[in-house]
Formats: C-alpha cells, sequence, structure tokens
C-alpha cells in the first residue's frame, strides 16, 4: 500500500512531465494550479480516510501546534534558504556552467492572488504529511536511511518537472526538512515555512508574472 500511496503523485508526476513540450520556462497557470489543488484535495481525503481507517491519528506523526511553531516555522524557512543558497554556491564553485543552467529556468504565469493563497493552505499539508508523516513514520521506519528512500526521493522526483532547480532546491530543503522532522518530531513548522515559500513565490507570479 506504501508504494501506490507514494508513488501515484510521483507516477502521475512524471507522466504530465513526459507529455509537457519542450520548453525553457514553466508555465504556472491557473489551470495547473487547479487541477494540482483538486488531485491534493482528492487523493489527500482517500489516503487520510484509509489510513484513519487503518489507526493513524495526526497526534502520532506531530507534536501539537503552538503558537511558538510559527517563530519555529521562520527559522526554518531562513535556515532552508541559506542551505539551498549554500549548495548553489558550491555547486557553481565546481562547475559554473553547469550551475548557471541549472538554475536559469523561470516560471511564468499570472495565476489569481485568491487561487494562490488556497493552494498555499493545501498543497504544504498535502505534501508535508505525505513526505514526512506518512513516509517517516510508514515505510520509513523512523530510520534516516529509509527516509532518506521514502521521502526525499519522491520528492525530488515529483518537482523533476522544475528541471536541475529540484536538484538545487528541492533535495536540500528535503534533507532539511527531513532531519528537523526526525529530531523534533514537529511537522508544523515545516507546513508553515513551506507555505511561506510557496506563497512568496506564486504571489510573485501573481503580481509580476515572471519569477
Amino acid at each position: 500500500m506504501s508504494v501506490l500511496i507514494l508513488g501515484t503523485p510521483v507516477f502521475l508526476a512524471l507522466v504530465g512531465l513526459a507529455l509537457r513540450s519542450h520548453r525553457s520556462y514553466l508555465v504556472m497557470s491557473n489551470r495547473r494550479l487547479a487541477l494540482g489543488l483538486v488531485f491534493e484535495l482528492a487523493f489527500g481525503t482517500a489516503v487520510f480516510a484509509y489510513l484513519r481507517s487503518r489507526g493513524w491519528r495526526w497526534r502520532q506523526i506531530s507534536l501539537q501546534f503552538t503558537i511558538r511553531d510559527c517563530l519555529r516555522a521562520l527559522g526554518v524557512w531562513l535556515l532552508g534558504i541559506l542551505l539551498v543558497l549554500s549548495v548553489s554556491l558550491l555547486v557553481f564553485d565546481v562547475d559554473p556552467v553547469f550551475a548557471i543552467v541549472g538554475l536559469s529556468a523561470h516560471f511564468y504565469g499570472h495565476p489569481s492572488v485568491f487561487l494562490a493563497v488556497i493552494v498555499t493552505l493545501v498543497n504544504p499539508v498535502f505534501e508535508e504529511a505525505l513526505w514526512l508523516g506518512y513516509a517517516v513514520n510508514g515505510p520509513g521506519g523512523r530510520r534516516l536511511p529509509a527516509a532518506v528512500v521514502w521521502s526525499v526521493v519522491p520528492r525530488c522526483l515529483v518537482h523533476l518537472y522544475q528541471g536541475w532547480l529540484a536538484l538545487f532546491f528541492i533535495a536540500p530543503l528535503g534533507l532539511w526538512y527531513l532531519r528537523y522532522y526526525l529530531r523534533t518530531k514537529r511537522l508544523w513548522p515545516i507546513v508553515i515555512a513551506h507555505g511561506l515559500q510557496d506563497l512568496l513565490g506564486l504571489v510573485l507570479l501573481a503580481v509580476r508574472g515572471a519569477a
């Protein structure tokens, strides 16, 4: 069942990548965001219902939310940004041409601010509950090597549409989120930090049409 739960988003993402026309930029349209939102709500609800019937409860995968989680989230977000910048600078120092090509992907589109806000409320909960809450406590067994395989690897595969940005951005963040979660068992700071990052990116697109 773990393969089905974690593999479905990966399979659909890879199919979408295969069907996408080749271009050097990524279009984040209202249609794309809406389709993703519908999938996450439908699939997330189905998985939630199944896991609940199997005895899973939220308190088993995360400590209770507190106001201090908002401050923790700010720290998680800032350290995540520093980690991404460090990895990017390291790659640039090793191979400048490769780094420039990898970081040259651009996002275009004019999503509505309303839809952008809804997506940033749903997507972080869906992804972190799946790639951390379920993957780590389910097939990962809270063991670091297994957790990396079941959590970080599929997270990166789902974001392959971003090209090499998935390596520079998603992989370091996935590892950082995993480490923080294994150490604290707090999911909400990660969810909030993820939402903050998504909100900044999507609102920038909504206002400027490019990022």
